[in-house]
């Protein structure tokens, strides 16, 4: 079973699975549940970033970054998790897998770095901003288009490379991805097959 966006921890059961972080995690619990390996089929952190270093700034690619969690963020339901503690690890991922070391990955850099490209004050809780701006299928910014080139183009050649792989290999595949890229991938897969 191919999952997107890293693998998942094993859940005690379907409602602690879903509530953890719907189809992604309730997939794995049920592969789990049948002995079925998992595979994240994701680029490698540093490739992300150094391809996307081609054609976008560090400000431009470290604020997509930090919108994208802004965005999981919100999306907690019932009590939300201390906005700083959330973020703390994925800029520091962010700060190692990039290797920029002269680039301030802080939360308060990504305020300034919000209102110099939107003219607006940080809000964490405006979601509805943060889902515009992350989203690879509209042109509200150039923010969107970093989420266009990673998502319709470098993660999904990369990920296609992976389906590949593990078709030559004569494994059975279940794949569950996001229907923006649904369309490159059933093509490919049904030229595969």
């Amino acid at each position: 079973v191919l999952v997107e966006g890293g693998k998942r921890p094993r859940s005690d059961s379907e409602a602690e699975a879903i509530a953890k972080g719907a189809e992604a995690h309730l997939i794995t619990y049920l592969a789990t549940h049948e002995d079925i390996e998992t595979f994240s089929p994701e680029p490698p952190e540093e490739m992300r970033f150094a391809e996307l270093l081609k054609n976008f700034s560090k400000e431009e690619i470290a604020y997509y970054e930090f919108a994208k969690v802004v965005h999981q963020w919100n999306r907690h339901h019932g009590t939300k998790p201390n906005f700083e503690d959330y973020m703390k690890p994925y800029l520091d991922n962010d700060r190692r897998h990039s290797g920029w070391s002269d680039f301030d990955f802080s939360i308060a850099h990504m305020a300034e770095i919000e209102n110099k490209i939107f003219n607006r004050e940080f809000n964490k809780d405006d979601f509805k901003f943060y889902d515009t701006v992350i989203n690879p299928t509209i042109t509200f910014s150039r923010i969107n288009e970093v989420s266009r080139v990673e998502d319709s183009g470098l993660r999904d050649k990369y990920i296609l490379q992976q389906i590949e792989k593990f078709w030559q290999e004569g494994k059975n595949i279940f794949i569950v991805y996001g229907c923006s890229h649904a369309v490159m991938h059933e093509q490919a897969v049904r030229k595969l097959v």
